[in-house]
């Protein structure tokens, strides 16, 4: 995810410096976003928002994976929930 974001928003100088840095400091460290390390943010202005995802399958040109998501109960307990996404790949 710090790949992504470093190489789609910094400039050449800035991606030299990364590399030097090799994650010691900046704004494109990934932290969660929750209690649950399941859902994490990277970057500032803009971001990237990321799930923890499973049961990674690809079937012709269609992803489907699984992620949780917290969700809370009418008397405010908290609770994993499974969900699943199927998205289609451009070839």
């Amino acid at each position: 995810m710090e790949q992504l974001y470093v190489d789609r928003y910094y400039s050449i100088h800035e991606r030299l410096q990364y590399k030097k840095q090799s994650r010691k400091s900046g704004s494109h460290h990934v932290r969660p976003i929750d209690g649950f390390n399941r859902n994490w943010h990277c970057g500032h202005d803009p971001i990237y928002l990321g799930h923890y995802a499973h049961q990674i399958t690809l079937r012709g040109t269609m992803l489907e994976f699984f992620y949780r998501v917290a969700v809370i109960n009418p008397d405010r307990s908290v609770r994993l929930e499974d969900r699943q996404q199927v998205l289609e790949v451009p070839t």
